[in-house]
């Protein structure tokens, strides 16, 4: 009895294993203007090597036993303690002299709402009049260099930024001068004005054609960190015993398809 086998290599089974077709995605640079100085800027362009995709879909809520269709409200309640008189038992107190006991919660108006932010336990109010007074205008895009480092950390890359025609020769400057010193440029970055700002490192690099271009990753505040205690791995009670050891090993003895006949 004979068989017709054919062999390929691992790249090209892969592609006929998938069962879904993967989406197009059209690459655009995202245009940037790096700020040097107040008079100085040089036009980049943005291509981001990492993109996670979005699978957040938006669809109409219908009621059950009908077609009609439902839209979401907000309402705002102020909840009351048992031992706590409400708004309307102190009136009802002012007007007859007697306090009446009424249980619920009062449902507020947007007008009487306003924002909070909380830090622990404590909750700190900011309406609009501390918004204007403390809080930050939204700005548009923005790519302002703040300072340069020196390159002894090792950074993740991310980001790639690579010059426009005009602004080739500043680039290859700038780049070159950067892997000379072997430093690293930090950045104010923001997105858009929908977005809030962030520190970014510029990482200068020259590609195998000898493009020059910065790689860049976005830095996390010292507020981002948490401090979490792990216990060690070297803990003798997570060690395998030898009863672990052969059964992983039976296990990839029976999975071995190597020395398998058809």
């Amino acid at each position: 009895m004979w068989y017709h086998a054919a062999l390929f290599h691992f790249s090209e089974a892969l592609s006929m294993l998938q069962r879904f077709v993967p989406r197009k995605v059209n690459i655009r640079g995202q245009k940037f203007y790096l700020e040097l100085a107040s008079d100085m800027k040089l036009p980049l362009n943005l291509f981001k090597k990492i993109q996670p995709a979005d699978f957040k879909l938006s669809m109409a809520k219908y009621a059950m036993r009908s077609d009609t269709q439902l839209k979401r409200e907000t309402v705002y309640e102020k909840v009351k303690k048992n031992d706590e008189p409400s708004d309307e038992d102190a009136a009802a107190a002012d007007d007859t002299g007697a306090s009446t006991s009424r249980r619920g919660p009062k449902i507020l108006g947007k007008d009487e709402v306003i924002k909070g932010y909380k830090f622990g336990s404590t909750i700190v109010p900011f309406n609009e009049e501390d918004r204007k007074e403390y809080g930050w205008v939204k700005e548009s895009r923005c790519f302002k260099l703040l300072q340069f480092t020196k390159r002894s950390q090792g950074y993740l890359n991310l980001l790639t930024f690579f010059a426009l025609q005009d602004a080739c020769i500043a680039m290859s400057a700038l780049v070159n001068a950067m892997i000379a010193e072997d430093t690293v440029a930090l950045v104010r970055y923001v997105y858009n004005a929908a977005s809030h700002p962030r520190i970014m490192a510029l990482f200068p690099r020259r590609s195998k054609k000898g493009v020059e271009m910065f790689v860049g990753l976005t830095l996390p505040f010292y507020e981002d960190f948490r401090g979490v205690d792990f216990p060690p791995l070297d803990d003798p009670a997570t060690e395998p015993k030898n009863h672990h050891l052969s059964a992983m090993h039976a296990l990839a003895k029976a999975m071995d398809l190597s020395k398998a006949y058809l």
